[in-house]
């Protein structure tokens, strides 16, 4: 009895400690998308553009996130979500750090854009591993706390723009990624995409839809 109440203590610890971790990732990856509003203003008059112009800019972040939740939310049940939120938070990084050094409108547009498919491998992936940790009972209360850390993310957005902003708006896209960063390194450390000895079970579905192709 003694043994089977330590299992049990230690896999609910564990599930509680990875959704943490998995909040605690997703609360800076806001200071890589909702940053770019604080801008607007003056990177409108430091390149010389119409608004009209930062509206494209603004439209092809969204575009490139919605895209991309489609295409992360097929390849989340397929990749390692660990490796996946990582790639998504430090591209995003590098995307924001190197906007806050142009002076192009098309290059803005661009990166802008790619930063909307990197921000998106990070909600699915993420969902994919509470889902995994969160199988037996209270998965809408997981769920419910993962998606506060969401609304909690762009209050810390607005409190590291509101700051920033005032000196110069490049800072705003090159100092609150540097929590994105931090927070998905130690994400990648300290996370497992599932509970010990669930991998197999989990990749069961990846490997028959394998066979089934090959048998073709």
């Amino acid at each position: 009895m003694t043994d089977t109440t330590n299992v049990s203590t230690r896999a609910e610890s564990g599930r509680w400690r990875m959704l943490l971790l998995t909040m605690f990732c997703y609360l800076f990856f806001y200071t890589g998308r909702h940053n770019f509003g604080w801008a607007t203003h003056q990177l409108a008059d430091t390149l010389g553009i119409s608004f009209e112009k930062v509206g494209w800019i603004s439209f092809a972040m969204l575009a490139g996130y919605a895209f991309g939740q489609l295409v992360n939310g097929l390849l989340a049940d397929r990749l390692s979500p660990r490796h996946m939120i990582l790639t998504g938070g430090i591209l995003s990084v590098l995307a924001n750090i190197c906007i806050s050094f142009s002076s192009s409108f098309t290059v803005i547009l661009v990166l802008w854009g790619l930063n909307g498919y990197f921000q998106s491998m990070a909600w699915a992936p993420g969902s994919r591993i509470i889902a995994n940790w969160w199988h037996n009972g209270n998965r809408g209360l997981a769920y419910g706390l993962y998606t506060m850390s969401a609304g909690l993310s762009s209050v810390v957005t607005y409190v590291f723009s509101i700051l920033l902003v005032q000196d110069n708006w490049r800072n705003v896209f090159r100092v609150p990624v540097l929590f994105l960063a931090v927070a998905v390194v130690i994400f990648f450390i300290f996370v497992k995409n599932a509970p010990p000895g669930a991998a197999a079970l989990i990749l069961q579905p990846a490997i028959n839809r394998t066979r089934k192709t090959r048998s073709r």
